[in-house]
């Protein structure tokens, strides 16, 4: 389980960052966030 979560923020970080390369504000969401699904 844990390994697929995991995969789960690894893809959406890739993801993330081939819809906006640059982009500190939303990046940092997405950290707050993959810190927030850790922590569940």
């Amino acid at each position: 389980m844990h390994i697929h979560l995991v995969l789960f923020l690894v893809a959406r970080k890739a993801l993330m960052a081939t819809e906006q390369p640059s982009g500190p504000t939303q990046n940092k969401r997405t950290r707050e966030r993959m810190m927030y699904f850790v922590g569940l």
